[in-house]
């Protein structure tokens, strides 16, 4: 679900995608890039040509950053907290995905706005 969401919603130039609001009203902001707490990770000087460190940055991934309110499923990733939420490092996919589900998924208007 997450690496659906990011591959269809991030901004090409910036590489962040719109935060997602959930059904219940939860939301949550995704990071996945260079400079992100997440996997895999390409710096964006690497030795790698342009085209490949773009097409790395495109994912899939398998873990990512979060930043949203306190999360019960996302505490054993907390990096540190900040003026906008928690922070949470390196945080599975799987996980992500469930807590989506949990919240009720990505809400309607979100999905209509694809």
């Amino acid at each position: 679900m997450i690496n659906e969401y990011l591959r269809n919603k991030r901004d090409e130039q910036t590489l962040l995608a719109p935060s997602i609001e959930c059904s219940d009203g939860f939301t949550l902001n995704v990071h996945a890039m260079w400079d992100a707490h997440c996997t895999p990770v390409i710096p964006p000087k690497s030795s790698l040509p342009q085209d490949r460190r773009v097409a790395k940055n495109a994912g899939p991934w398998s873990h990512v950053e979060i930043c949203c309110a306190a999360e019960p499923a996302f505490s054993a990733f907390e990096d540190h907290r900040s003026v906008s939420g928690v922070v949470y490092a390196n945080v599975p996919v799987e996980t992500v995905d469930s807590v989506i589900a949990a919240h009720g998924g990505i809400s309607e208007l979100e999905r209509a706005q694809k």
